[in-house]
């Protein structure tokens, strides 16, 4: 996402987008007159009055590189498929991998809702074109690949009914479990890939953390602690915080060998399932533990 404040006027902004998503998925079958075009009637669509201020501010929590990757493929782009499939075809079959149960054809299954996504709808759009902007890619095909499976199980279950005056399964008791299940494994990657973030910090550091997530000491207060100015400990607290998430999602990828994608995806399913939620206060703890008696 780009910063509004850092942009004078709407057209530098959706330039600014165009040349950064350009930069991470090429060049693709989308020129920039007709981004911006889709970009205007996103943020019109609800309020044509909308001021340039205020449509900045909207476009600057939208996802542009993939709204950028998705209109490409909607034009029927073939680079921008090709794109697509590069990034996002491992993680819809692993999508489908964890939520199918053994006697489901989920390959199938899979290679239906990338040909689904592709095929037009009954307005004559390609599917993909459905995609707003407003959450990221990767959450957006979590969602479709769920309910396609969910509607899936549903056609099948009324079929037997219909057939054989059988029960129908309770689908969203079964979710429930999958969920459950899902986020155990994702609990225990994340909290390893955790564990060894937090080994590399220093004790300066982790005791900076607990100061402020544990005892809740404001800025000031960790600032007189260490006889720094204020700023000093925002930022390094800014620093640590994006340190500890991109070793968690270096250690998710190439130790448990899941695509970025679905290291998102494993993360959101920690966050939606509390029971398993990851403490880093009590890693932190531990750590500074093991420290002192050593």
């Amino acid at each position: 996402m780009i910063a509004a404040a850092s942009l004078s006027s709407l057209d530098s902004f959706i330039d600014e987008a165009f040349d950064d998503a350009s930069v991470r998925h090429g060049a693709l079958g989308l020129t920039r007159a007709q981004f911006r075009a889709l970009l205007l009637a996103k943020t019109r669509r609800q309020d044509p009055t909308t001021s340039e201020a205020d449509t900045i501010r909207v476009l600057a929590g939208y996802h542009l590189q993939d709204v950028y990757l998705t209109s490409a493929c909607s034009l029927g782009d073939e680079r921008a498929w090709c794109r697509f499939g590069a990034i996002y075809g491992k993680y819809i079959r692993q999508l489908v991998y964890r939520r199918t149960r053994p006697n489901e054809p989920a390959r199938e299954l899979a290679d239906r809702i990338m040909v689904d996504l592709f095929m037009p709808d009954r307005s004559g759009h390609s599917r993909i074109s459905s995609y707003d902007g407003r959450s990221s890619l990767a959450q957006w095909l979590r969602v479709i690949v769920t309910h396609r499976i969910t509607n899936e199980r549903a056609r099948k279950a009324n079929h037997l009914a219909c057939s054989d005056d059988l029960p129908v399964c309770d689908d969203a008791a079964l979710s429930t479990v999958e969920a459950a299940g899902r986020s155990r494994y994702c609990a225990k990657a994340v909290n390893d890939a955790l564990r060894v973030a937090c080994h590399e910090l220093t004790p300066r550091e982790r005791l900076i953390l607990l100061w402020r997530y544990q005892d809740n000491l404001r800025l000031t207060e960790i600032a007189s602690l260490l006889s720094v100015h204020v700023s000093t400990v925002n930022r390094q607290l800014e620093r640590l915080c994006l340190k500890l998430r991109s070793q968690v999602t270096h250690l998710l990828v190439t130790r448990y060998k899941l695509t970025e994608p679905t290291v998102q995806e494993c993360l959101a399913d920690v966050v939606d399932n509390s029971a398993e939620t990851i403490s880093l206060l009590s890693v932190l703890r531990q750590l500074t533990q093991s420290h002192a008696h050593d």
